[in-house]
């Protein structure tokens, strides 16, 4: 038994070819298979664990709207993306929101999208400042912190504008005016129009 096993693994020629150049092929073309399948075929279905960093694809995440209905990140791909957390005990974000609802007004909704994360404790309080407020932006619910964590936001509010390919190309940290000519033409650069 042994002498067949060294036959088959060494010089054992099979029509002209020899068990070991088989061998090497069969392992070379198994570690090609094993390189293919662990790439990942494409960024939408990348998982990148996170923190949110500029330059990089934007975590994914699922939240639901108000009507219970999930939506994932991927839904927003080809769109440029503004996710915004937020929460109606913030003082800052609660200034912020108005100019933030007429940006949304002002851009493309078919290449634009906001993505407002609420990091309240339940619809409670966001159904009392949505009423209260007037807006009509699309607020979506993070009431256990899962998706801030995901992003490595501490602090609100905290924006992160993406590209149409998901890439976070700003973090802003605290409150700022979304209507400013500044702020309107990045997004316009980035293809928001």
């Amino acid at each position: 038994m042994g002498k067949r096993i060294k036959s088959i693994f060494y010089f054992n020629r099979i029509n002209g070819q020899s068990s070991l150049s088989f061998l090497r092929v069969a392992l070379v073309a198994l570690w090609i298979v094993t390189i293919a399948c662990s790439v990942p075929e494409n960024s939408e279905t990348e998982d990148v664990s996170g923190p949110a960093v500029e330059g990089r694809l934007a975590p994914q995440f699922s939240v639901k709207d108000r009507s219970g209905q999930l939506h994932s990140l991927n839904d927003f791909r080809g769109k440029v993306v503004l996710v915004n957390f937020w929460a109606t005990w913030c003082p800052p974000c609660i200034e912020e929101m108005p100019s933030m609802n007429s940006l949304q007004k002002t851009l493309d909704q078919e290449k634009f999208s906001i993505i407002a994360i609420s990091v309240d404790d339940s619809w409670d309080p966001v159904d009392t400042f949505i009423k209260s407020s007037n807006l009509d932006l699309n607020i979506y619910s993070d009431f256990e912190g899962k998706v801030a964590k995901r992003y490595g936001t501490h602090k609100v509010p905290e924006t992160y504008i993406l590209n149409k390919e998901g890439i976070v190309v700003r973090k802003i940290m605290g409150e700022i005016n979304w209507t400013s000519p500044k702020v309107v033409s990045f997004l316009k650069e980035l293809g928001a129009v």
